[in-house]
């Protein structure tokens, strides 16, 4: 009964039944009055729920809480995947992964890695207008045979290479091996080799085996057609009443079938049609979807759960009908309307005056597709009503959802009896909730179920959690939920497409421990101040502190927070500390201090400029200063320029990907920035290809060599790497980069092309000039990046320690998406991206900006009518939200189009000078709850 409370699920007990109870617990005193306490008490205790069920006949049952956020343990396992697309759990905990190029790989937790196994040829891609272009197809759902540890069987769904068809096959898997000649074709939809969207491809098995498969509408995301019908005109998409509102044909369904051992499959009963029926497909078990995304099963009840993304529409407000997202639950078979129905059966269409005086042409309980495009019936199956549903404006009945862009995704029902042999189940307090997400707009709810599987309520879970484009979460037989994430970009590798795992932490949880020196480094005698601050313990518990310092030869131990150390002796030395909490448990942390040589301290000053920006045609005027104990310095000591590196470099990165790479890899200090070197590490290349040895495609040893004397060879691979191609180095493709520039695949081809080749190392003057004009052939928003390094003597009881300095001058446009304080933002993934507010008091801002010579900031701000926002105004302050008041904008109005506020705020005049940290607060005490208030572009400064 711990963490848990009573609850009487029947009335409140009689007079009579409270005197019988008192003279119950009297006599349970009088009887007992000689037994120990602390026993009697707990007998006591437990048994008042029995007297109260003797004597009401009242049912208990118990309601555990909801936990702590931070009994969550979010932690991320891969990232720098290319587009995952789902996923599959397979023994020993590993996961199996599949991305939408065909690429097949498993993470093993044993070795903390992620591994490609296979590539499934797939198609990606059509023709458009001459040139190759993404669709949503590819390489798309992935699950394994319940008795997968017995015939190794998995299935996964991918578009054909060649023929336009979506195929599903059987491998099998034998020691994190795909046999490729036991693939086995089981079913195959035809499709059109088009621009086309909604794909589905998510499966789910069922307790009596039976296979789900979600099979999208593949259609063209076009506006409504016309169509005259002799009651009068209908205006609906055509291309859907030929798939989902069409019983002739599978897309636009989720299939049900019963799969064979030899590779066939038969028909279950209870699908929406009987076999042989005329006009329809035997295998449909739902209808009338646009594209099913995820689809799971209760394990208890046997309904079917899935996510709809609706379409884009925001412009047919005159028949209030916008696109609109659902997640649907099935308790048999059944039509959910599309393209005819959304939401709360709303008619998807318009229709003619003068059938609106009457009978619509069709209804939610008698729906027809008298569509010239339908082969199928007319008269269709009555139209079920969906759980949720929600537009881009703020729901009535669904406000938690928020507003904005939107594409639903759904997830897994948890049920605590499917994890028997779970070392970390979730709480009791999840059990029959269904687990949503929305790919969009980022967060992860939980819905509430009653016991016959009516709606009860949404909930946030881990509200104050960033989730990165969830395309697939399940629950892993350890228990843990597993979330994989697309990333922010479309159609590309991102290095946050990741795969993470959420565990749940019951009972006492150990310390959190957190260390800091104020030096690692030094000459001796070194003087060491060490700090705890930080360390923490989620429940709260009374802490104890040991810190352990070893070394040359040395062991000295204290036991407080915040201990003092001189380290008279030259060496390497180990602080350690352990924190223990009150019932025992114990975690630690260690680092490592080095004493007998300090280290260089190098400074790269420059009088004039901004020390976060850069702004064209400046020049800089530089010099670099070196100081060592030991060496001396530039002037009066051992220290020769020639042993000082410094350099100022362009790169055509964003700041935020720029700034990350260097921060990790200080061979960039001393080769000048690799633009390159940084973006290939974030597409798939590394799938194909290694430095020296061959993979799937060529080293890159190897290209560099073959297109070392070839004219414009730069220009030519940069060509191949966007466009893709194959012939060249065997039969196997290499997939085409379309979100890359131009500019950053020539980058990556400079890249490629120099390996191997004699490295110029880049330096300049230690003082002098330098124009910051970023160069003619790059992208004139990127940053100049300035460093300098030193690398001292050493002695002869310590190593040599280098000194480094590391300056960034960004283009003066910073995006809140990289804002360092949030609260009540929210990043919506498009093919751009969009920053949005989140009510009144909502902000973002920015640490260390340097506002010396600064007159003006400017916000892009956009307030759309059918995103359903609010509109407000915005303030700014300076170092802290309680910080001087810069300014207040000017109200941003809600527009119909798509139209640019840009707000400002003066500094002229204000003598503003050196770092600060700005904030910005929008604004609006007439919004409602979770409603967005508008749409943040960029944050422009200018002098």
């Amino acid at each position: 009964m711990a963490g848990a409370n009573l609850k009487i699920n029947n009335k409140a007990l009689t007079s009579v039944q409270k005197k019988q109870l008192a003279g119950f617990i009297g006599g349970w005193h009088k009887t007992n009055k000689n037994v120990h306490m602390k026993r009697n008490s707990l007998i006591f205790f437990l048994a008042i729920p029995l007297c109260l069920m003797v004597i009401s006949g009242t049912r208990y049952q118990e309601i555990e809480e909801e936990p702590e956020d931070n009994r969550f343990n979010k932690t991320i396992l891969a990232e720098n995947l290319d587009e995952p697309m789902a996923m599959a759990f397979l023994p020993g905990s590993k996961v199996l992964i599949i991305e939408r190029k065909g690429v097949v790989k498993i993470y093993d937790p044993k070795k903390k890695g992620i591994r490609k196994i296979a590539t499934i040829p797939v198609n990606t891609t059509v023709l458009r207008n001459g040139k190759p272009a993404h669709v949503e197809e590819g390489l798309m759902g992935v699950i394994t045979h319940p008795d997968f540890e017995k015939n190794h069987w998995i299935y996964m769904y991918y578009a054909d290479p060649i023929r336009p068809k979506h195929v599903l096959a059987r491998w099998k898997l034998v020691n994190d091996q795909l046999v490729a000649s036991s693939k086995k074709i089981i079913l195959e939809v035809p499709t059109r080799r088009e621009p086309y969207k909604c794909t589905g491809g998510s499966m789910a098995f069922d307790k009596s085996g039976n296979l789900y498969l979600a099979v999208g509408t593949h259609t063209m995301d076009t506006k409504p057609d016309t169509i005259r019908m002799p009651e009068g005109d209908m205006i609906i998409n055509t291309t859907e009443t030929e798939s989902a509102g069409n019983t002739n044909d599978l897309r636009g369904k989720i299939l049900r079938i019963q799969l064979n051992d030899d590779g066939s499959y038969s028909i279950p009963e209870g699908n929406l049609f009987s076999k042989g029926m005329d006009k329809t497909k035997p295998e449909v078990y739902v209808m009338g979807t646009r594209n099913p995304w995820r689809i799971s099963i209760d394990s208890k009840t046997g309904y079917l759960y899935w996510a709809d993304p609706g379409r884009d529409d925001n412009d047919l407000d005159k028949d209030n009908i916008q696109g609109v997202d659902e997640f649907n639950q099935a308790r048999e078979s059944g039509n959910f309307g599309w393209p005819f129905f959304v939401g709360n059966n709303h008619p998807y269409y318009a229709v003619p005056d003068s059938l609106k005086k009457g009978d619509s042409l069709s209804t939610a309980s008698h729906p027809l597709n008298l569509s010239p495009y339908n082969n199928g019936l007319k008269k269709l199956p009555a139209t079920k009503t969906p759980l949720i549903w929600y537009k881009y404006g703020l729901s009535d009945l669904f406000p938690v959802l928020g507003n904005g862009g939107r594409s639903a995704v759904g997830g897994p029902i948890y049920r605590r009896a499917d994890f028997s042999k779970a070392t970390r189940p979730f709480p009791s307090f999840y059990e029959g909730k269904w687990f949503i997400t929305d790919f969009v707009r980022g967060w992860i709810m939980t819905v509430s179920l009653d016991e016959d599987g009516n709606l009860k309520s949404v909930d946030p879970f881990l509200p104050n959690e960033n989730f990165s484009s969830v395309l697939d979460m399940n629950f892993s037989p350890d228990g843990d939920l597993y979330v994989l994430e697309y990333g922010t970009k479309w159609y590309s590798g991102n290095s946050n497409a990741r795969l993470v795992k959420i565990g749940y932490e019951a009972g006492n949880r150990k310390p959190k421990v957190k260390i800091a020196a104020d030096k690692i480094r030094g000459s001796v005698p070194m003087k060491v101040q060490l700090n705890s601050s930080g360390t923490m313990d989620f429940d709260q518990d009374s802490l104890r502190y040991e810190w352990v310092i070893t070394g040359n030869p040395m062991k000295k131990t204290f036991k407080i927070p915040h201990p003092t150390i001189t380290l008279q002796k030259p060496g390497k030395y180990q602080a350690t500390l352990t924190v223990t909490d009150s019932k025992g448990a114990r975690s630690f942390s260690s680092l490592t201090l080095e004493a007998g040589n300090e280290p260089p301290v190098i400074n790269f000053s420059f009088k004039n400029g901004n020390q976060t920006f850069f702004f064209e045609e400046d020049t800089l005027h530089y010099t670099v200063k070196v100081t060592d104990k030991e060496d001396g310095s530039l002037i009066n000591g051992r220290i020769k320029a020639a042993q000082v590196y410094a350099s100022i470099d362009y790169s055509s990165l964003p700041y935020d990907q720029l700034n990350t790479s260097l921060l990790n890899s200080r061979a960039d200090l001393f080769s000048g920035i690799s633009t390159g070197r940084i973006l290939i590490q974030k597409q798939d290349c590394k799938s194909c290809h290694m430095m020296n040895k061959k993979s799937a495609g060529p080293s890159y040893l190897k290209i560099a060599g073959k297109y070392k004397k070839t004219p414009k060879a730069s220009d030519l691979l940069a060509d191949k790497i966007i466009k893709g191609g194959s012939g060249v180095w065997g039969d196997v493709a290499m997939s085409g980069h379309p979100g890359l520039s131009k500019i950053e695949a020539k980058a990556i081809a400079d890249y490629i092309l120099s390996v191997g080749q004699p490295q110029k190392i880049k330096k300049m003057a230690l003082k002098g000039s330098y124009k910051l004009k970023p160069p003619p052939d790059q992208s004139p928003y990127g940053s100049f990046v300035l460093t300098a390094a030193y690398r001292d003597r050493g002695s002869s009881t310590m190593h040599a320690q280098t000194g480094q300095f590391l300056q960034i001058l960004r283009y003066p446009v910073l995006y809140p998406r990289n804002a360092e304080f949030q609260k009540g933002a929210r990043l919506i993934t498009t093919p751009s991206r969009e920053f949005l507010v989140d009510g009144d008091g909502a902000y973002f801002g920015f640490r260390s900006i340097d506002l010396s010579g600064i007159n003006m900031i400017n916000l892009s701000l956009f307030a759309e009518k059918w995103k359903g926002v609010a509109g407000g105004y915005v303030e700014c302050y300076l170092d802290s939200l309680q910080g001087p008041l810069l300014g207040k904008s000017q109200w941003v109005e809600v527009v119909e189009a798509r139209k640019r506020a840009k707000e400002g705020f003066s500094l002229s005049g204000k003598q503003i000078k050196g770092m600060h940290d700005i904030y910005f607060v929008f604004r609006n005490k007439d919004a409602a709850a979770h409603q967005l208030l508008m749409e943040v572009s960029s944050v422009e400064f200018s002098r």
